[in-house]
């Protein structure tokens, strides 16, 4: 008699069990990121030269759905107007910093479930602590690494689709008050 080990049976990727449904899962991830990378995302920057670097940056990650601002006042109209799924905002901006602007989007309830990513050379932990305070996600040190950005970017905007429907930003929570 001959009994079949374990050992004996053809391999696969998974540890010796047949993936029955991962082209199906395969397809759903994929239109999962597609998703994700049509995200509308906005960028608001004094610097012109900071919004181009990082638009190619998002290009070549392949989020092509991009706005963006170099004055921090037209950017209040323009999160109303526009409503983008994510916010990447640079702190020191002259006119309205980038506190006051989350401030302003906190008080006036603009988008309350929109995730923001800080672009800041700052290491003031006072600042960061601040811009946590009023919601922001993520920090992101300038001048930015293109892996790093598309990483946060990615990470950022799953989270905030798997928690739509389940969980309230701090700035919606305190709307709800």
């Amino acid at each position: 008699m001959t009994i079949a080990r374990v050992t004996d049976a053809p391999r696969t990727e998974n540890h010796g069990v047949a993936p029955i449904a991962a082209p199906l899962a395969e397809q759903r991830k994929s239109a999962a990121l597609k998703k994700l990378r049509n995200s509308l995302i906005m960028m608001v920057d004094d610097e012109a030269t900071a919004i181009e670097v990082t638009r190619t940056h998002l290009h070549e990650a392949g989020y092509t759905n991009f706005i963006s601002t170099t004055d921090p006042l037209q950017a209040l109209g323009m999160l109303k107007e526009l409503k983008p799924e994510l916010l990447l905002l640079d702190l020191m901006m002259p006119g309205m910093s980038g506190l006051e602007l989350l401030e302003r989007i906190d008080r006036e309830g603009i988008l309350k479930d929109v995730p923001a990513i800080i672009m800041t050379a700052s290491t003031d932990v006072r600042m960061k602590f601040r811009a946590l305070q009023l919601g922001a996600s993520e920090f992101l040190a300038k001048p930015i690494d293109p892996a790093e950005l598309a990483l946060r970017l990615s990470n950022t905007l799953a989270a905030k689709a798997y928690w739509s429907g389940c969980w309230e930003s701090p700035r919606s929570k305190k709307g709800a008050s």
